[in-house]
């Protein structure tokens, strides 16, 4: 329900702004001064694909496969701690009728240690990974951000909509001369 009401309230949002763009660039094609003193002043307007230009940031990329390296040298540590549960709790199994009773405590207790530390490498690494991949998107998207803000006032537009269609975005159509969608992602590979 509120997922609805913020699209229905960007839609408005967004036609509300392209009509007084538009009233505003008609009455200085006729000569006409704006109705309202705060009547936004003549300028263009853009669109691009927030997730093209995020698919194809160099910098995603090499920070992404970064981000993957640290994912997998966790999983192997993990995995190697995983297999020493399994061995010792295998060890445990396999004596059960030739071990002491000392023994068999000395193998519960590295089991049980065992088994502990692989449960707490676990959720440190889960946690670890899901900070990083949080700090990696909002770096990445503040960057893309600044990015549209840079060749948005280098070019002199005054709106820049997000159009990707499959995100459910207010933008229904747009003619594809204002797609800057390329114009941003080499800007942001440019630097």
């Amino acid at each position: 329900m509120k997922r609805r009401l913020a699209i229905v309230l960007g839609f408005a949002c967004v036609c509300a702004t392209v009509a007084i763009l538009f009233v505003s660039d008609r009455a200085s094609a006729q000569g006409e001064k704006p109705a309202a003193t705060g009547a936004a002043p003549k300028g263009k307007i853009a669109v691009i694909n927030k997730k093209t230009v995020f698919d194809n940031y160099t910098k995603r990329k090499a920070e992404w496969d970064k981000l993957e390296a640290e994912k997998a040298a966790l999983q192997k540590e993990i995995d190697a701690l995983r297999v020493q549960v399994n061995e010792s709790r295998s060890k445990l199994r396999e004596g059960a009728e030739t071990l002491t009773e000392e023994q068999k405590r000395e193998l519960v207790d590295k089991a049980t240690a065992d088994e502990r530390a692989y449960e707490d490498k676990f959720r440190r690494s889960q946690g670890d990974i899901d900070d990083k991949s949080e700090k990696f998107f909002s770096v990445i998207l503040d960057q893309i951000s600044t990015g549209v803000r840079e060749v948005g006032n280098a070019e002199n537009f005054k709106i820049i909509l997000d159009c990707d269609p499959k995100a459910g975005t207010p933008v229904l159509y747009f003619d594809p001369s204002l797609d800057i969608t390329k114009k941003v992602t080499d800007h942001l590979n440019s630097k």
